[in-house]
């Protein structure tokens, strides 16, 4: 029997293996079967290393939302394009220096204030 397997065989007998420091142990709500108990004592240091390795945090892809225009919420969308829409016009803003018209102002302020992603 595999390590894959065993690992199989404990989550459907609704057993858990824990790594506690280095030492295996195991978590359920009843007494696993005892074949069960056989093949992770037989399989005790492949598994030890299996959930080394699932727990390392170098092992595990970094996941991140990336928020761009595509996914923002319309209420973002519609004050960005009111903001950028004004400085187009606007003979008085200048944002690269950060320089406003009162309502330019407002409206930059509204942009920064308003959420990108969509309230659910």
């Amino acid at each position: 029997m595999s390590t894959a397997e065993v690992l199989s065989m404990a989550k459907a007998e609704g057993v858990t293996l824990i790594l506690v420091g280095n030492r295996l142990t195991w978590e359920a709500d009843h007494q696993p079967p005892a074949d069960l108990l056989a093949n992770i004592k037989a399989h005790k240091l492949e598994l030890i290393e299996t959930l080394i390795t699932a727990n390392d945090p170098a092992e595990q892809e970094l996941q991140h939302t990336v928020h761009t225009a595509a996914t923002a919420s319309p209420d973002w969308l519609l004050v960005r394009d009111r903001h950028i829409g004004h400085l187009m016009a606007c003979r008085a803003c200048y944002a690269p220096t950060g320089r406003y018209c009162v309502v330019g102002a407002e409206l930059y302020q509204q942009y920064r204030d308003t959420e990108m992603e969509a309230i659910v």
